[in-house]
């Protein structure tokens, strides 16, 4: 094989070491999103977290990050289930479940009073769109949490 003349290179030689594929580096976020994978066994939770985190980022709204109560994830496949079998969203905000809910979720709601309001709202934020597109056939977000607001009272206050 001829030398080639000097300063000339040749395509696919290199003097340096071969660069080595960079591995990409996960955020803070997407490691603690990777961990709600592994929080269970149940077969279901991979397929399920793929399809909300799909959704999310087809409509423009990505989870970049899960969301947590007292400084801890908050288990988002597990309080789907819970709010499902409560009857949905509006069902659960009517019939006041959220107590409980949290509570189901490990969530002690003595050490934070806004607890409840917090998993509500996180719920609304990251699986509210997801529940009205695959299980209320399509239905706005924003009037199933309109709906599921308790009435107010409508009574005047009679003074004595």
């Amino acid at each position: 094989m001829p030398r080639p003349k000097s300063g000339v290179k040749i395509v696919g030689q290199s003097r340096k070491a071969p660069l080595m594929a960079k591995t990409p580096r996960l955020t803070p976020g997407e490691t603690e999103l990777l961990r709600i994978y592994k929080i269970d066994d149940d077969p279901e939770r991979g397929p399920w977290l793929d399809r909300l985190f799909g959704y999310m980022k087809q409509r423009g709204t990505p989870i970049r990050k899960c969301p947590k109560i007292l400084r801890d994830l908050l288990d988002i496949y597990k309080l789907y289930q819970l709010v499902k079998a409560g009857g949905g969203y509006a069902e659960v905000t009517k019939k006041g479940l959220w107590n409980e809910i949290a509570l189901k979720q490990g969530i002690d709601i003595k050490l934070a009073t806004s607890a409840t309001t917090r998993l509500r709202i996180h719920y609304c934020r990251t699986i509210l769109p997801f529940e009205c597109h695959f299980d209320r056939d399509g239905v706005d977000p924003l009037q199933v949490e309109a709906d599921g607001r308790k009435p107010k009272s409508t009574g005047t206050l009679t003074l004595f």
